[in-house]
């Protein structure tokens, strides 16, 4: 019992050692979680009628608490640990009666303390706050603890990782710019590639997702991932205090001590700075490769040279440990010349035939429209990828692929003129017009139309509407429509200006307009204009011009015809 009693006493001396070193902290970070929690959601409550929504945003997971959390638990690792670069104050250190073990966890648990104690008074005086200004809830209160319970993970994580930036290096300055760099690459790294993947030929996103795997700073930006936090805090914690445990005194001071980091550091900034300076001069222009090769290794022989400066603290020996330079400047013209000139085949793809289940095709009004015909949307693609004049092209096309194997595929090309055959095949057929007009697929329309009415309009200024209650005209506005859509072609689809277009609406029980869909109307479509002037709907085009009118799902440029 005494032992016991004895361990427990000096646990509490050290943290109150520890305490009294690092007061500013613990004013801070109480000062500034109550300022937010309390003082800016009063500030915001001139809102009104929105309170409620207000203090649920401001307290919980899409406040500003997290940021909070992730800047301060940065704090209190560097300055909980920063005595490891100075020789004094590692002597100092030693001096107490303390084992090295007990002052790393009494750093990791008094940081825990005072982060968690200060989140928790902001979030309990906001509580009340919003209860005094009846704006209390019970997913107020759910919201502001469920944010307190992720932002205990994200402190572990970016405490545990800035810890880690700590026992890599021995300068204190050196351990800011470490935390920087080990929180922040993966994100950088990854809008790096994804920049580079957009100047592939054909390339579509959606690109790397931004998901959280090394660096906690993703799963804050997306509220996600409170177990791999969990992970990476176990991971990187396990691995400073074995850093810990082996690190000399000698250390202390010197920028990077072990020389493995060293190298493997050198060689990912020396990547990372090479590629953003490449793709600040990156463009589709083929005459800018030269410049971007010039760029990225003028940049790798810069940091690398900065990079050694540091390390030894001489810039004499800027130019030392080359080799690292020439591989990280290597591997950035690699990456940003495998996109440039897209060495891996993506934009020459096709797939097999028996390989698909299903293939698509994504209109310039973003519709996206299902088709049988793989042969035809496979030469199209073809067509698309080998047209390497923009003179020549019609307009650009997303194609989209559902392989049987579950995977999706998606190539934007730009359809030259010569495959205007394939178009009128594909925007003949039944797929393409069942597919893009919603007149096909109206059962939700026929169960409501005794709410639905009929609007026509043109694309004058000021554009004139005529209504008429479709209960007992709809069919017979979609009976004329189909037969003008049995005409419809390529040229009417991409050429043709639209003289106006139908909007089929439901009004519901508040008198509010929804639109169910919008059809467009030709000059060609004799029936439908037949309609329209049969129920006094019909407004006349007008002059109708490019910037007054509307085209079709294929926006071909440059435009040859307008009426």
């Amino acid at each position: 019992m005494m032992s016991e009693n004895s361990s427990f006493s000096n646990f509490m001396t050290l943290q109150k050692n520890i305490t009294k070193r690092r007061v500013w902290l613990v004013v801070l970070a109480f000062v500034t979680y109550i300022l937010y929690d309390v003082c800016v959601f009063l500030l915001s409550f001139n809102q009104l009628g929105i309170r409620t929504k207000l203090a649920i945003s401001l307290l919980g997971k899409n406040g500003f608490n997290p940021l909070i959390t992730a800047v301060g638990s940065v704090l209190l690792a560097i300055e909980g640990f920063r005595w490891l670069s100075n020789r004094q104050m590692i002597d100092f250190y030693e001096s107490q009666p303390f084992s090295k073990n007990a002052h790393f966890f009494g750093v990791f648990v008094n940081s825990a303390v005072i982060l968690f104690l200060s989140h928790l008074a902001g979030t309990g005086l906001g509580l009340i706050s919003a209860a005094a200004f009846k704006a209390s809830s019970a997913a107020v209160v759910k919201d502001a603890f469920f944010c307190f319970a992720m932002d205990i993970t994200i402190f572990l994580a970016i405490f545990s990782v800035s810890t880690l930036a700590v026992m890599l290096t021995g300068n204190l300055t050196v351990s800011v710019f470490a935390a920087i760099v080990l929180l922040l690459y993966e994100p950088v790294f990854k809008f790096a590639l994804n920049t580079c993947f957009t100047y592939i030929p054909a390339y579509v996103g959606p690109g790397i997702p931004y998901n959280g795997i090394f660096s906690p700073v993703l799963t804050v930006i997306n509220h996600t991932g409170d177990i791999y936090n969990i992970i990476c805090a176990a991971v990187c914690l396990t691995l400073a205090f074995f850093l810990y445990r082996i690190r000399k005194n000698e250390d202390a001071g010197k920028a990077v001590p072990y020389k493995t980091v060293r190298i493997i550091v050198k060689i990912a900034i020396v990547l990372i700075a090479s590629m953003l300076t490449g793709l600040m001069f990156i463009s589709d222009d083929s005459d800018s490769l030269r410049s971007e090769v010039i760029a990225v290794i003028i940049s790798a022989v810069v940091v690398g040279a900065v990079l050694e400066a540091i390390y030894n603290s001489d810039v004499r020996k800027a130019f030392k440990g080359f080799g690292c330079t020439v591989l990280g400047g290597f591997l950035a013209i690699a990456i940003i010349m495998s996109c440039r000139l897209d060495l891996f085949g993506y934009s020459r793809w096709i797939p097999a035939k028996e390989d698909v289940a299903s293939a698509s095709i994504l209109t310039t009004d973003n519709v996206k429209v299902k088709l049988s015909d793989i042969d035809t949307v496979n030469a199209l693609l073809k067509a698309g990828e080998e047209n390497k004049d923009e003179t020549e092209s019609m307009f650009e096309l997303t194609i989209s692929y559902q392989m049987k194997n579950g995977r999706k595929e998606r190539r934007k090309v730009y359809i030259p003129k010569s495959a205007k055959n394939l178009m009128k095949r594909i925007v003949s057929s039944d797929d393409f017009k069942k597919g893009y007009f919603k007149v096909y697929n109206d059962a939700d329309i026929e169960k409501n139309l005794s709410r639905v009415s009929i609007s026509y309009r043109n694309f004058e200024d000021g554009a004139k509407e005529r209504f008429a209650n479709s209960s007992d005209i709809y069919n017979d506005l979609k009976a004329a429509y189909i037969r003008d859509i049995a005409d419809y072609d390529f040229d009417t689809a991409a050429y043709k200006m639209e003289i106006g277009e139908i909007s089929i609406i439901r009004s519901d029980d508040s008198k509010e307009r929804n639109y169910y869909y919008v059809l467009p109307v030709y000059k060609s479509f004799t029936n439908t204009v037949k309609f329209l002037k049969a129920h006094d709907m019909y407004v006349s085009p007008g002059k109708l011009t490019d910037e007054t009118g509307n085209y079709g799902p294929f926006y071909v440029f440059p435009k040859k015809i307008s009426y």
